[in-house]
């Protein structure tokens, strides 16, 4: 054996890291001078939470007119004047499809006596 040198060593089977490498090829990157407009990954998570955000402020609007057009119907005064606006519209809303539920009730009752006069049958 020969004084002095080094031994040879084995290469090793194991590679470097990914991390360790020089990362090539990472996408097109085109611009090389100005603002870059790039746009930001969205995560579900957060897609979830603005989706559970805008329903549950949706609930909370509705909620809101139910309660004024409540009171407004009621006779109690509101000094928020969009609050009151849209309570007075809802309740407007519920006191026509209140006549229109009876009185369509009543054009159906008055068609079939028609029907049945028309028949010869007295009601």
């Amino acid at each position: 054996m020969v004084q002095g040198g080094k031994m040879k060593t084995k290469p090793s089977s194991k590679s470097k890291p990914i991390g360790s490498k020089k990362q090539t090829n990472r996408g097109a990157r085109v611009n090389k001078k100005g603002t870059v407009i790039r746009t930001v990954r969205v995560n579900r998570k957060t897609i979830a939470a603005k989706e559970i955000a805008a329903t549950s402020k949706r609930i909370n609007v509705k909620n809101e007119v139910e309660v004024a057009s409540k009171a407004v119907a009621g006779g109690q005064r509101f000094f928020a004047k969009d609050i009151t606006m849209k309570g007075k519209d809802m309740a407007n809303d519920d006191k026509r499809k209140l006549i229109k539920k009876e009185s369509k009730g009543r054009m159906l009752g008055a068609k079939l006596k028609d029907k049945l006069a028309a028949m010869g049958r007295s009601v």
